[in-house]
């Protein structure tokens, strides 16, 4: 749903997350949810067609089999070309996407922290160019100070 990657520029309702946490508990959490639990937790209204909910969990999962956009990548998630009643066993703490978003969340932490850094050591140079003019100016009141007593 592209979560991370538009969190600026969205506001997700508790409705979203609800949806898309059962949708993950459906999908890949170890032991699957039920269809029945996943309906529940997602908010679907009771008279909602078991077909339409039904059709938008396996677009989703289907999507993920038939994708191999990411076969190359390191990080791939494995588990996501397997067959949806697969019994193959996959850690959910583990998991190459988890990895991925935390990963991904510590880098950006990390960037954070060094750009506050890059910015504290900017404030810093500033304030001391700010002394030295003080300084400066201080050295030449007391010239004119003294050009004047002595006149």
């Amino acid at each position: 749903a592209g979560l991370i990657k538009d969190a600026t520029k969205a506001r997700y309702t508790t409705h979203c997350f609800r949806r898309g946490g059962a949708q993950h508990c459906f999908m890949f959490k170890k032991p699957q949810w039920s269809f029945k639990a996943c309906k529940w937790w997602g908010g679907w209204p009771k008279g909602a067609e078991r077909g339409a909910i039904e059709n938008y969990l396996m677009d989703e999962i289907s999507a993920n089999e038939e994708s191999f956009e990411d076969q190359y990548s390191e990080d791939r998630a494995a588990y996501k070309h397997t067959t949806f009643m697969s019994e193959e066993d996959n850690d959910e703490s583990s998991s190459p996407e988890l990895t991925r978003l935390l990963r991904d969340y510590l880098n950006r932490s990390q960037q954070q922290s060094q750009q506050q850094q890059q910015q504290i050591q900017q404030q810093q140079r500033q304030i001391q160019q700010q002394l030295q003019q003080l300084q400066q100016y201080q050295v030449q009141i007391a010239h004119r100070l003294q050009a004047l007593l002595a006149q």
